[in-house]
């Protein structure tokens, strides 16, 4: 673990990854975690170049493959992001049930952004029935878990207000935020000719921590990238 340490703070990276991921199929979580958030790091920064021989996708599952051996050791920080993972569809394939799953018990351990997301998708009923008494629980959760959390999810507050007022008037459980996020994105992708399955993802693009910034973009804790 130490030479891996050391070969980062070197500036290498290639042989530090390889270290730590002969170590992590041997058992240790330091060494799945460190290798998951190398990978995952590379990943979002550029996916299509490659390292220890992956790139995109491929590279994604691998990173997948390692929090989840993580996770399976109570690491929470792990199980986030299989949340982030599974809700974006990063090297497996869209499951907001999956994601609830993951983002509920990073949330157990007071995880702040954890129950951010969960209280999101309570929210928009995205993998769970819209509630917004559960949403509002969460929301208050994640003010309780950091100091941090407090504008955003003063913010995020507002929103559930308005899904809370729709849903009162109208008898309907659906989300009008999302609805008209998709209608922005289908209306943008016919008027500019960008390709529709693009919009339509960036239409369904959740709201994270860091005051409004794509979740996506966030990289730990509640600050964007």
């Amino acid at each position: 673990l130490m030479e891996a340490h050391d070969g980062l703070l070197g500036g290498r990276e290639e042989a530090p990854l390889q270290l730590y991921a002969s170590l992590a199929e041997g058992g240790y979580e330091v060494a799945q975690s460190n290798v998951a958030f190398l990978l995952d790091e590379h990943y979002m920064a550029s996916p299509d170049s490659q390292v220890v021989g992956l790139s995109g996708e491929a590279l994604a599952q691998r990173a997948f493959s390692f929090y989840k051996a993580a996770a399976a050791q109570g690491n929470v920080a792990a199980e986030l992001r299989l949340g982030d993972y599974l809700y974006y569809g990063h090297g497996v394939p869209v499951d907001f049930e999956g994601a609830a799953h993951h983002y509920r018990v990073a949330a157990e351990s007071r995880d702040a952004q954890a129950s951010f997301d969960l209280a999101y998708m309570y929210t928009h009923g995205l993998g769970l029935p819209s509630d917004v008494h559960l949403a509002e629980r969460h929301y208050d959760q994640a003010m309780d878990a950091s100091a941090d959390a407090y504008l955003p999810v003063q913010l995020a507050l507002l929103e559930l207000r308005l899904v809370a007022w729709w849903q009162a008037h109208t008898g309907r459980s659906d989300s009008p935020v999302l609805a008209a996020r998709r209608l922005l994105a289908a209306t943008w992708a016919r008027g500019w000719g960008i390709a529709a399955g693009e919009a339509a993802e960036e239409g369904e693009g959740r709201a994270s921590c860091a005051a409004g910034a794509p979740a996506s973009a966030r990289r730990r804790g509640w600050a964007a990238a």
